[in-house]
């Protein structure tokens, strides 16, 4: 410091409070004459003889001029400007001295240098004159261009925030401004300091990282540097910058940035020698850092202004997509119904071009019953509406087709309009009226459900008293209690009665089958049985009856006992309508063969005939309920037309199937499979018992329809 100090033409003297010269340089000791070991350690007191030198030394009274005794013994009077600090460790006044009758003016700027105990250690003051104004001017002029420079390539780069070498040019021309070695800067964002740009890009710099700092944290960390000034490296090794301090650095400076009041960043710049001062250096470092403050709050009010325009503009994109793909119908409608803005839902929907429905009101298209549902929308009382949900309207297309609609509109007050989402509920309005329809429907056939169940128990009440009292007059012929005359045949009037109440009786016992098959409470109480032998047994019942009609009943069976589950009941009802139906159509001499037979998984039996036939168009049908094929055989063979579709529906309940084959004039072949299996843990019935009036009976009932049955 002394060498720097001895360079300078202004006069720098340095005492001590007790008024010890510690230092002139060598500017004042020409002016007074004196060698170094002349002046060096006397006290101030003995060369002057100004009156308020002791006050000043012990701090109580500022001094503004001096007199100080030359070699010569002549005093010469200085104006002064004094400031404190240490001085070789020694608390000292710093003193420049300017010459009383001089018109010359100075100025000075004074730059501290740090030990680790914020002490000062060095102090370095410089004295310019005024009268060396135009070029310190210019000094100040060049700073500003750098400075302005500097200022443009921050905003031009001030976006880009990860690569160093992005801010080549902004380090280097703050190293020319400067004249230091190296510079950094770092940035204060989210609890962090994150490494914003750098000088030199190195192996040091590449591995900078964020240091996680918290508000408080931070402030521990920039209070070393509170003040202007240089510090040695040495002394702040406890620093968390420390480690990013390049070992060839030897003094820096570290000023934090802030813009109103808020931690932004800090810059960082480091010597690698000794630092001459620059003289307008502090207030070039002080208006870069406001300059970098400004700038990064700028950037980071720009850059969440740029995020959320983005967020915005991606979500009105996305808004706008939905709107337009939606299957929904979203609208923007004036208070008096008017369309502002449709989505594509409303051309696919209603058939009208977006110009065409722009152009209209939302009660034209509305349905005239429904209008009225719209009044308190459009009736100018808006204000006391804020939202509506599930409105149902229905709208007319323009092809005047009527759609469903399930509406939710809010009104917007700010803006006088509402906002329209609406939901084509057309298929499930159709659903419902179908399923209402059928449900009607469902009931009037459980109506008639109940109708057949009734009317069948009617028929069969009074036939059973008929039958019964048949019964007692047949009886009381065969003991000959009830004489007959040879001119009355009582006997055939009995058996036509007998006939026609068997007749009758089928026909409730279908009826009741049938009705109970389609509620579901008809069931079948399978055992495990020979059906061989109850086809067999069924087919030798009314092979008489056959043979009187002069028709051949021919049994046959490739196996002579086949074990299945079924109900014996419900087969010996199957087998007596088929051979009941064969015996209808075919004519004396004719044959009916029944034949059992059997496959890996399913039982056979056909009954096949020699009957008139079935024409090829009316096979398909045959199985339909209440259908004859030829009306003109009612004449003679009569029939409801259930036989049929109740034994398909008997196969059917024991999981089998039913077929006809048939050549009209050469016969029919009604075959009906059933599956080979059997109730486990359950034993084989062999015996059915049943007594012989029984099974005749239930024969004459299914032959019921065939006339002359005696």
């Amino acid at each position: 410091m002394e060498n720097f100090l001895n360079t300078l033409n202004e006069k720098i003297l340095i005492i001590d409070y007790t008024g010890k010269i510690l230092f002139l340089n060598k500017s004042l000791l020409i002016q007074l004459g004196y060698k170094p070991n002349e002046i060096i350690n006397k006290n101030i007191l003995s060369l002057t003889f100004t009156k308020d030198i002791n006050a000043f030394l012990l701090k109580d009274t500022p001094l503004k001029n001096l007199y100080i005794i030359s070699k010569n013994s002549f005093p010469i009077e200085f104006n002064i400007n004094t400031s404190r600090g240490l001085y070789k460790n020694t608390d000292s006044i710093f003193i420049k001295l300017e010459n009383y009758t001089d018109n010359i003016t100075c100025d000075n700027h004074k730059n501290f240098i740090f030990n680790n105990k914020d002490n000062i250690k060095k102090f370095e003051r410089i004295d310019k004159s005024l009268t060396l104004k135009n070029n310190y001017e210019i000094d100040i002029a060049k700073s500003n261009v750098q400075l302005n420079s500097i200022d443009n390539l921050l905003k031009q780069n001030l976006d880009c925030t990860n690569e160093f070498t992005f801010f080549n040019e902004l380090s280097d021309a703050i190293l020319e401004s400067l004249n230091c070695d190296e510079f950094h800067a770092w940035i204060y964002f989210n609890e962090s300091l994150i490494p914003y740009c750098s000088s030199s890009y190195d192996e040091l710099t590449k591995n900078f990282q964020s240091i996680q700092l918290t508000h408080y944290q931070y402030e521990t960390l920039i209070k070393p540097f509170t003040g202007w000034g240089l510090y040695d490296i040495d002394s702040l090794a406890s620093n968390k910058l420390h480690k990013y301090y390049r070992k060839t650095i030897k003094q820096i400076c570290v000023q934090p940035i802030f813009y109103n009041n808020k931690f932004l960043g800090l810059i960082y710049i480091g010597y690698k020698d000794k630092f001459t001062p620059v003289v307008n250096r502090n207030d070039f470092i002080s208006t870069l850092c406001n300059h970098f403050g400004m700038s990064m709050h700028n950037y980071l009010l720009s850059n969440n202004l740029k995020i959320e325009l983005h967020k915005r503009l991606k979500t009105e994109k996305e808004l706008s997509f939905l709107l337009r793909t939606a299957t929904d119908l979203t609208a923007t409608i004036a208070s008096n119904g008017d369309f502002l803005k449709i989505n594509e839902g409303w051309i696919k929907l209603l058939g009208y071009t977006k110009e065409e429905l722009l152009s209209m009101n939302l009660l034209t298209l509305t349905h005239s019953n429904d209008k009225y549902k719209l009044h308190d929308l459009f009736s100018g009382n808006l204000d006391s509406i804020s939202t509506i949900t599930d409105l149902c309207i229905r709208l007319i297309t323009k092809n005047n087709c009527i759609k469903w609609l399930n509406w939710n509109c809010s009104y917007i007050n700010s803006d006088n309009v509402i906002m329209f989402t609406g939901k084509d509920i057309t298929d499930k309005k159709e659903l419902e009226i179908e399923k209402k329809l059928m449900e009607e429907s469902l009931h009037v056939e459980n109506i008639k459900n109940e109708f057949f169940a009734n009317i069948s128990h009617e028929f069969k009440t009074p036939l059973n008293i008929i039958l019964a009292s048949l019964q007692v007059i047949n009886h009381n012929i065969f003991n000959k209690n009830i004489k007959f005359s040879k001119d009355f045949n009582l006997k055939k009037y009995t058996n036509s009665i007998k006939q026609n109440s068997y007749r009758l009786l089928r026909l409730a016992n279908n009826l009741i089958d049938i009705t109970k098959i389609d509620s579901g409470y008809y069931e079948i109480q399978p055992k495990n049985c020979n059906i061989v032998s109850i086809i067999e047994d069924i087919t030798i019942s009314v092979a008489q009856y056959m043979k009187d009609k002069g028709i051949d009943l021919i049994f046959d069976t490739s196996f002579e006992e086949i074990i299945i589950s079924c109900d014996p009941d419900k087969i010996e009802r199957i087998m007596l309508n088929l051979l009941s139906n064969a015996v209808k159509y075919t004519k004396s001499p004719g044959i009916i063969n029944v034949f059992i037979d059997k496959t890996e998984d399913t039982v056979i039996i056909s009954v096949k005939d020699t009957g008139i036939g079935i024409p090829k168009e009316n096979i398909s049908i045959i199985f339909e309920r209440f259908i004859q094929v030829d009306d003109t055989l009612t004449r003679k063979c009569e029939g409801s037309g259930i036989g049929l579709s109740l034994v398909q529906s008997l196969v059917q309940m024991h999981g089998g199937k039913i077929a006809v084959y048939s050549t009209k004039d050469i016969g029919s072949e009604f075959t009906f499979t059933l599956p080979l299996q059997t109730i486990n843990n359950s034993d084989i019935i062999y015996n059915i018992n049943e007594d012989s009036h029984s099974k005749l009976d239930k024969c004459n009932i299914e032959f019921s329809d065939i006339y002359s049955l005696y």
